[in-house]
């Protein structure tokens, strides 16, 4: 059994020590990303070479540590570190193909983020990172699920950037939507013991199965359901709490539906954003429609 018992996000509004209740229940709504100071968290002689997604990263991490050492660090990101990888194929074209600085490069891969994690805490223990664009975060949880049943600690969490360049080409394609930039992380553990919820499901279906399976195993009477939408090429009709609309759309935006989810059934709360929630809210069940065929649901339990 996975039990989460803490999180961490950095995304539209003051999120990182508040969270998602707090800032939507007290109108917080800026259209832009609010950092923190990672100068209390991360030295500057650090910071200094860390780009963006790496310093969300490892402050969410660093956020999640409790006093038991996680065993584990599991990363997902959909696109990975753009800022640099922007910088490394610019140099590359700059110098014509001339020698190049391997820093850009090295610091470009998908896999930095867990290894800045690892490396500032010193964790020797697992580490991975998924990548399977709009299901990256799905990956990641259910990998970290299998861990727990091995009594393991695990860091996890999904982390996006959106740069200038990737806006500009979405808007030349003629996207509808554009992509944002968040990160969330988790600490998960097997152990029950002061824990929010429980991960009793993370499954990937396709479009077609997902009325069948919402009829089996969805009560209204005591479940909620919110959905959000992880792709920029997906038109699907969401009717019920939508979280992509807090935080914007990108690739691993599911975790922020996740947190989102952790932070409903931990709460009082009657009603958010106009939708009514049952008087003893037992489950949640996150629903992210990844792709045109592919749709995720993640159940969580109090």
């Amino acid at each position: 059994m996975a039990f989460i018992h803490k999180y961490s996000t950095i995304s539209k509004g003051n999120l990182f020590n508040h969270g998602i209740l707090y800032s939507r229940l007290n109108k917080n709504k800026e259209i832009t990303d609010i950092h923190p100071d990672y100068k209390k968290a991360i030295p500057k002689i650090n910071l200094r070479r860390m780009s963006k997604i790496v310093k969300m990263g490892l402050a969410n991490s660093l956020n999640c540590i409790s006093t038991k050492k996680p065993d584990a660090i599991i990363v997902a990101t959909g696109i990975g570190s753009l800022q640099h990888t922007e910088l490394f194929l610019s140099s590359f074209v700059n110098t014509e193909q001339s020698i190049l600085s391997p820093t850009p490069f090295i610091n470009s891969v998908h896999n930095t983020i867990s290894g800045q994690i690892a490396l500032y805490t010193g964790n020797k223990g697992y580490n991975s990172t998924y990548s399977q664009n709009s299901l990256s975060f799905e990956g990641s949880l259910l990998d970290a699920i299998m861990l727990t049943k091995e009594g393991k600690t695990i860091i996890i969490g999904g982390v996006d950037e959106s740069i200038p360049i990737l806006e500009e080409t979405l808007s030349e394609i003629g996207t509808k939507n554009k992509f944002a930039t968040g990160s969330t992380f988790f600490n998960i553990d097997a152990d029950k013991t002061n824990s929010l919820c429980e991960i009793t499901e993370c499954i990937i279906i396709k479009k077609e199965k997902l009325k069948p399976f919402m009829e089996s195993n969805f009560n209204s009477n005591q479940d909620f359901i919110i959905e959000g939408i992880s792709h920029c090429n997906i038109e699907n009709k969401v009717t019920n709490l939508e979280y992509s609309k807090f935080c914007g759309i990108y690739m691993t935006n599911s975790a922020f539906g996740m947190q989102l989810g952790v932070e409903l059934l931990n709460s009082n709360i009657s009603k958010l954003e106009g939708y009514t929630l049952p008087s003893i809210t037992k489950r949640i069940f996150i629903v992210n429609y990844a792709s045109k065929d592919d749709i995720s649901i993640i159940i969580l339990k109090k």
